[in-house]
């Protein structure tokens, strides 16, 4: 009986610290997701945009920028010949309205900004 009662203290201690492996992890993951998240920085300026060019910056490598109208239309897709963090995007036809600025990173990722085009 001896032993069984320290055979289920032992297997409930290790429950227990299996648990609270497996919440770290979770915890760690949890604030690399928030990190990545904070870390690409993604500007677009001007907005609303007046003229026929904007401005991307990140803290990230911009590879591909593709803006697109409220419909999903393409209207202007930029490449990043020199993969910098800053990019100066010039609209093909400006018409007034909302688009999509989706900026693709070098390492992968997307980030979607909304731009307004007076």
């Amino acid at each position: 009986m001896r032993h069984f009662l320290l055979l289920l203290a032992f297997t409930f201690e290790f429950s227990l610290l299996a648990l609270s492996s497996e919440q770290t992890k979770a915890n760690q993951f949890v604030q690399d997701q928030e990190k990545e998240i904070f870390d690409a920085k993604l500007k677009v300026f001007p907005n609303p945009v007046t003229g026929k060019t904007f401005q991307v910056t990140a803290k990230k490598e911009i590879e591909t920028i593709l803006v697109t109208n409220l419909l999903g239309q393409k209207t202007t897709i930029d490449s990043n010949k020199k993969n910098e963090s800053h990019f100066s995007v010039t609209l093909t036809k400006k018409v007034a309205g909302i688009y999509l600025v989706t900026v693709s990173f070098t390492d992968e990722t997307k980030e979607v900004k909304r731009i307004i085009v007076k």
